[in-house]
């Protein structure tokens, strides 16, 4: 699993904040918090999700990952509505 995190003042973990960018599949919790741990990334750190779609594979870990951390976390992302077009570009 690819785990990507922007912190406010750079590309890094600055010890601040963390920004989640997608929240992954289900049911892979554990995976996540062993990445975390292995960048030196404490849970606690974490403030906001940014969802980039709705895509299972992008917001569907969200609800447990939500349910596995007790503080407040912001969730980013734009309304389903504007993310789905029924029309198809032509090429």
């Amino acid at each position: 699993m690819t785990m990507s995190w922007y912190s406010k003042r750079s590309n890094s973990w600055d010890h601040r904040e963390v920004v989640l960018i997608d929240a992954g599949i289900p049911y892979r919790l554990p995976v996540f918090q062993e990445a975390m741990a292995q960048a030196g990334i404490p849970l606690d750190k974490l403030k906001k999700i940014i969802l980039t779609h709705h895509d299972l594979d992008h917001i569907g870990g969200l609800t447990e990952l939500l349910n596995a951390i007790p503080h407040k976390i912001d969730i980013l992302a734009m309304k389903r509505k504007n993310l789905i077009s029924r029309e198809r570009s032509r090429i």
